[in-house]
């Protein structure tokens, strides 16, 4: 994701710190917005939605400071270069290309201090949604979305496999310039990343998701497959699969 910019869904380029505060504030939420003093400012940001997935793209040619109050999404960092520290909830993460990923659980304040010339991808995921996916996955019929410990705990196997579909709907998005999925495609494609983001961070349903798979009976295997053959132009996650099976 060298050069990955997001750049038809631009909404910020400037070298006007005032004119980049009021956008931040107005279009992302930010509570502060500083820059360091006698640093070459300039910035780029962009953000696009991909079904139930809002994706962003920033890129700091100076250091500079955010902050953000509490929010009911997940916000799940890709740092593609320079340096990046979060400290939210008592915790501090620092970023770099080599260390890439860092999350903010939802209902958590947030600070932000970027060094010059770092560039990031933010997804930020709908609790909600996530505690449907869990459930389905689980088992659980209620609808309780997972809790985040913010413990640090990865498991890096998913959270690669998140980041290349983060990848694939980046170059997609960059080289169409306009979002090239269907809604069956969106669908399906924030069903991939958020149940790998599930398998990759540590939440308080981690144990159960880890558990062995039970086998499909015959019946419920024969209940999907007639399904997708009934429904072949809907669109296909795993809280229908969930559903039909049974």
């Amino acid at each position: 994701m060298h050069h990955a910019s997001l750049r038809s869904f631009r909404v910020l380029d400037t070298c006007d710190v005032d004119a980049a505060r009021s956008v931040l504030i107005d279009t992302y939420g930010a509570r502060t917005f500083n820059v360091r003093p006698r640093d070459r400012f300039k910035v780029k940001a962009s953000i696009v939605q991909v079904g139930g997935i809002s994706l962003s793209y920033c890129d700091y040619a100076s250091s500079v400071t955010l902050s953000f109050p509490e929010a009911r999404f997940i916000r799940q960092h890709l740092c593609l270069s320079g340096n990046a520290e979060i400290a939210s909830g008592g915790r501090i993460q620092d970023l770099s290309q080599d260390n890439w990923s860092g999350i903010v659980p939802p209902g958590m304040r947030v600070d932000y201090s970027y060094s010059a010339n770092t560039r990031q991808l933010v997804m930020w995921l709908d609790v909600d949604k996530l505690g449907r996916k869990l459930n389905a996955l689980i088992g659980n019929s209620r609808a309780t979305p997972p809790q985040w410990p913010g413990d640090g705990y990865v498991q890096r196997v998913a959270l690669d496999s998140m980041k290349r579909a983060v990848e694939f709907v980046v170059t997609e998005l960059d080289t169409a310039g306009q979002v090239p999925f269907t809604q069956s495609g969106s669908v399906e494609i924030e069903d991939f990343i958020m149940v790998r983001f599930l398998y990759a961070h540590g939440h308080d349903q981690m144990l159960r998701l880890s558990e062995e798979v039970r086998f499909a009976s015959h019946a419920q295997l024969r209940r999907l497959e007639d399904y997708i053959f009934e429904n072949w132009r809907a669109p296909l996650d795993v809280e229908t699969m969930a559903d039909v099976s049974g």
